[in-house]
């Protein structure tokens, strides 16, 4: 089941592709499909790990940048360190607050976004609510596959390891290696796209 926002999904791919492309993060946006998406009212909760963690505040600097001259409203994020549990709180906080307002709700880890997927369906509200997230965890594949989440960004383990032996190289033959986590290619998982990936842990 695809939610109300899913006519654009490969807009949303920015939604998560700010995690290595936050120098183009500007210039996507500005794409025709994204157009249509981008300047329309969005209501975006988010969630995130730990709010000292450099990665943490380049995946919101990313975003809340991409999206600083559109028509959507960001609330959050509400940190959760590594806890599920308090990520289930947080969605049902927002909830709460907003109800059907909300549109898209964006985590920054699979495993905290597993939490609002289920305070999500407690409410009710699956498949009104697209859930976007990063990571690539068997569970999360399988959110995508049941309906209940829209996309995941997934790192596997070979493509990492691919750009780790880059970066060694470089580093043997006296280069400065580009930061193998934001160069390193990633999979999109939807419903429709890279649908043989089954997640890595």
């Amino acid at each position: 089941m695809l939610s109300k926002n899913s006519y654009c999904i490969k807009s949303l791919h920015l939604l998560t592709s700010f995690v290595n492309h936050l120098e183009c993060a500007h210039s996507r946006i500005n794409s025709a499909v994204a157009k249509l998406f981008f300047d329309s009212e969005q209501l975006v909760v988010c969630v995130s790990g730990v709010e000292s963690q450099q990665d943490y505040q380049d995946k919101l600097r990313g975003f809340t940048d991409a999206i600083a001259d559109t028509n959507w409203t960001f609330v959050g994020p509400a940190y959760c360190l590594s806890s599920r549990d308090t990520a289930h709180s947080e969605m049902e906080n927002y909830i709460a607050t907003y109800g059907d307002q909300i549109d898209i709700c964006l985590g920054f880890d699979d495993d905290l976004t597993m939490g609002c997927i289920n305070a999500i369906e407690e409410a009710g509200l699956t498949g009104q609510i697209d859930v976007y997230s990063q990571m690539g965890m068997i569970e999360m594949v399988q959110a995508i596959r049941d309906g209940k989440a829209t996309e995941t960004l997934a790192l596997p383990a070979y493509l990492n390891i691919a750009k780790v032996m880059e970066a060694t190289e470089d580093c043997l033959n006296g280069k400065t290696p580009d930061n193998w986590f934001y160069a390193a290619d990633y999979l999109f998982v939807t419903a429709t796209e890279n649908t043989d990936y089954e997640g890595d842990f």
